[in-house]
């Protein structure tokens, strides 16, 4: 992890939330909707992610997307996968898109995990 600072002056920003709009989004960009990539929502949905220079999102890792695996799958309505999504406490991440934002970045600090136990 990283503490990073930077300046977004005139710089474009998407911020989702846990809502399908963003489950579609993430399903989308992890491939699991290319049979559905033609239709007129998914493209809406592609242009808006890539229409800005930073998104601030619910972070999308491996736990949160085996959730939307069953949305996708029909095995949980879109109500039940938002349910689901709230109660593991993502967290929020960045992803700098454009050149421009991911100039302004800077390194703070970097954060380190440390794990050890007393035995």
């Amino acid at each position: 992890m990283m503490q990073i600072s930077f300046d977004d002056k005139d710089l474009k920003c998407k911020r989702y939330e846990v809502n399908q709009e963003w489950m579609m989004t993430i399903a989308y960009y992890r491939g699991t909707l290319d049979e559905y990539e033609k239709h007129p929502k998914i493209q809406a949905l592609v242009k808006e992610s890539r229409d800005c220079d930073y998104i601030i999102a619910p972070i999308a890792d491996n736990r949160m997307f085996q959730i939307i695996n069953s949305f996708i799958a029909g095995e949980l309505t879109d109500e039940q996968c938002k349910h689901c999504l709230v109660a593991t406490n993502l967290g929020m991440q960045y992803i700098f898109i454009s050149e421009k934002a991911a100039s302004q970045v800077e390194v703070v600090e970097r954060c380190y995990k440390v794990n050890f136990s007393l035995t």
